[in-house]
């Protein structure tokens, strides 16, 4: 922490090891433990959404997923054309892409974006989406939802 006048102390408050580093490191570790692979998912395509590494709906996710710079793919299991599942499914398995399911294609829509916000804040005409794919790009963003996300995925084979 650096003051305004050059003739006061300069403090570095949390390194070295002294006991309120401690604390942060236990508050962290809660916080890690705190997060599951929805909010995780949530918090992933929020922070691709504002960097601009997601790409929403079949034909901008198969281009990524056919370029093999994709990191996740999101599909929703309600679906309603199974055509577009099985192209997905066998892109990701084709070029070694982690696939994530998430339940509605509505819900997907919204975290992805596809929707205008009133006053209050409450999302107003969602457009669902069935599949979107988060681009590599967004492992060079030092993230903590993306880290979990990928330890996620190598710890449990596929979700």
């Amino acid at each position: 922490l650096k003051t305004m006048s050059g003739d006061e102390e300069t403090r570095d408050w949390g390194k070295g090891g002294d006991e309120d580093s401690i604390g942060d490191d236990l508050v962290e570790e809660e916080v890690e433990a705190e997060l599951t692979l929805s909010e995780a998912i949530k918090q992933v395509l929020r922070k691709a959404r504002i960097t601009g590494t997601l790409y929403r709906g079949l034909r901008e996710a198969c281009r990524v997923l056919d370029s093999k710079q994709a990191l996740f793919a999101v599909l929703a299991s309600n679906c309603d054309h199974p055509e577009y599942v099985k192209l997905v499914e066998s892109l990701c398995a084709e070029f070694d892409v982690n696939l994530l399911k998430v339940p509605d294609n509505v819900e997907l829509g919204k975290l992805a974006g596809l929707c205008k916000y009133d006053d209050e804040g409450n999302a107003r005409k969602v457009v669902a989406a069935s599949v979107v794919v988060v681009h590599q790009d967004i492992a060079k963003e030092s993230d903590r939802a993306v880290e979990w996300l990928i330890n996620f995925v190598k710890e449990s084979g596929s979700a």
